[in-house]
């Protein structure tokens, strides 16, 4: 079951193994905000980035974290999430930059993101992994070649650094 929904008994009682997994606000929030970074069509929304942010945080707090963390319990297992891709990677700077330059830091502080990108490329730096390192390099290519895509004023250093990283 998707960890935003409200896990219930009848439900719990019909499942042999429960995983939670925590992301903390700022990747949640990225991974939300996607369609204004990259420029979607489907679900355009009139709003503005600060107003459609404020829904979705608002949204995401009133169904998922009261009634989700009171559910865990010692059956479930507890999994940390954080940018797992390099498209995760690019919303929280996405995200970074719009709070820089919009009054949206009244969800998630400058210092959470800023952490959220800092462990993002430590981890690919020490990625020993072969196969993690090779999708990495096949989503940095596509990446590239979709950059025209992306709202990122810097997009073209931050997919140099990557590469630089994992040896394109």
């Amino acid at each position: 079951m998707d960890g935003t929904l409200i896990f219930p008994v009848v439900a719990s009682d019909k499942f042999d193994l429960k995983i939670f997994v925590q992301a903390d606000w700022p990747l949640r929030i990225s991974r939300m905000i996607r369609r204004f970074n990259r420029k979607e069509v489907f679900g355009l929304t009139t709003q503005t980035l600060t107003e459609y942010v404020g829904f979705l945080v608002d949204e995401a707090k009133m169904c998922a974290d009261a009634e989700i963390f009171e559910q865990l319990n010692d059956e479930m297992i507890l999994v940390e999430s954080g940018p797992e891709t390099l498209s995760n990677y690019l919303d929280l700077r996405f995200f970074y930059a719009q709070l820089r330059q919009n009054n949206i830091s009244q969800w998630v502080s400058k210092d959470a993101v800023e952490r959220g990108i800092k462990s993002f490329m430590e981890g690919i730096k020490k990625e020993k992994n072969i196969r993690h390192r090779e999708l990495l390099r096949q989503e940095l290519v596509n990446l590239i070649e979709s950059k025209h895509l992306l709202v990122l004023d810097d997009i073209d250093q931050i997919l140099s650094e990557i590469a630089q990283i994992i040896k394109l």
